[in-house]
């Protein structure tokens, strides 16, 4: 009799265990291909306007190259500084909304931020 409660007891620990295992399950949507190119050639095309030629980088939220793109004769150091920007974007991202993914671009004097905004700009409503 005494091993059938001690097996009654086990489960008993185990039922109560699995559903608070399951409740902990996180979620998030990840940025796809097709939503990180239009960010990058946005963000190129807007320096384009302006006269510049910039690389641009998207990567994921572990820090991986989602897509790198550099405009037409744009500088050699561009991509390695793009990439470097998007990591370092999405490493240090301080807010409270969740985070997929960070973008870079390199190769115009100051104003990448506003380019930035206008590939994320172009996605906005895909990523709500």
């Amino acid at each position: 009799m005494l091993p059938i409660l001690r097996r009654l007891a086990v489960l008993g620990v185990v039922s109560a265990v699995v559903p608070l295992a399951q409740a902990q399950l996180l979620t998030h949507r990840d940025l796809s291909y097709a939503m990180a190119k239009t960010i990058a050639e946005m963000a190129i095309d807007s320096r384009k306007a302006k006269g510049y030629a910039v690389s641009a980088v998207v990567v994921d939220r572990a820090g991986e190259v989602i897509v790198a793109m550099r405009a037409d004769n744009v500088g050699p150091h561009t991509m390695e500084n793009a990439r470097r920007k998007a990591y370092t974007a999405r490493s240090f991202r301080t807010s409270s909304d969740e985070v997929s993914a960070g973008v870079g671009v390199s190769g115009s004097p100051g104003a990448d931020e506003r380019c930035v905004q206008d590939g994320l700009d172009k996605v906005a409503d895909q990523l709500k």
